[in-house]
């Protein structure tokens, strides 16, 4: 599962899957901007409210009791003297950040459906297809490859090794780096992009680029490039 973070929602390879559309080579002229969107929603989603109700009690449950915690926390003090009092989201910050959770939910879910009904792949899987092919070579060392797409270590190891096993990557030595092992995407994997992809495209079309005017998709980006530079720059645990 990947780390929270990026997001980004769900903006996820909205680029890659138009290029694959055309031809599998072509992915690699979209994805180059993406990386740090790439996984924003899917990494949103995992990150704090599994389990979150449907829509009618989403306020509630993405709140997680928020308005309770901040009635029983008040200001509350540390045996060192008294803590300074925590900034709990007002009304209309509360709204936009459970919107924020709501969409990313529910868009991911979406994809997902879609890309397991078109190639049997899941949302992460496409992604680091998605990065390889578009790379010189359609390969990528897999430290590289774990900070493009935001994921721990380990959860590129299993996501990478159910992509070998069903033939769509494989791995080999570095000649450049005798302890770096790259991540290599295989002919098999090009064609399950190109399946996929056309899907991919009209899910995050219809239920998100087509469903904002120019100006809020403009404001969108904004927004979550702010948002994303400051998770980049926040030192982030190594759970490798």
């Amino acid at each position: 599962m990947a780390d929270p973070g990026q997001t980004a929602a769900a903006a996820g390879t909205v680029g890659q899957t138009q290029a694959t559309a055309a031809t599998p080579d072509q992915a690699a002229a979209i994805t180059a901007g993406q990386a740090a969107a790439g996984t924003a929603g899917r990494t949103q989603a995992a990150a704090g409210t599994a389990g979150q109700p449907a829509a009618g009690t989403s306020d509630q449950a993405a709140a997680g009791t928020t308005g309770r915690t901040q009635a029983a926390a008040g200001t509350g003090q540390t045996g060192s003297g008294p803590a300074e009092p925590e900034r709990w989201l007002d009304p209309a910050e509360m709204a936009a950040w459970l919107a924020f959770l709501e969409v990313s939910h529910l868009l991911d879910r979406k994809i997902e459906q879609q890309l397991k009904q078109d190639a049997g792949l899941s949302h992460a899987q496409y992604e680091i297809l998605s990065r390889l092919a578009a790379t010189p070579g359609g390969q990528l060392r897999m430290s590289e490859l774990a900070d493009v797409i935001i994921v721990s270590r380990s959860g590129l190891t299993y996501q990478i090794t159910q992509l070998e096993r069903a033939g769509l990557v494989r791995r080999a030595p570095c000649p450049s780096d005798e302890r770096g092992i790259l991540a290599i995407l295989t002919r098999a994997g090009r064609a399950a992009l190109a399946r996929a992809a056309p899907g991919h495209l009209r899910v995050v079309r219809e239920y998100l680029i087509d469903a904002l005017t120019p100006a809020q998709r403009d404001t969108l980006t904004s927004a979550f490039a702010t948002a994303r530079t400051r998770l980049r720059r926040a030192p982030t645990p190594d759970h490798s």
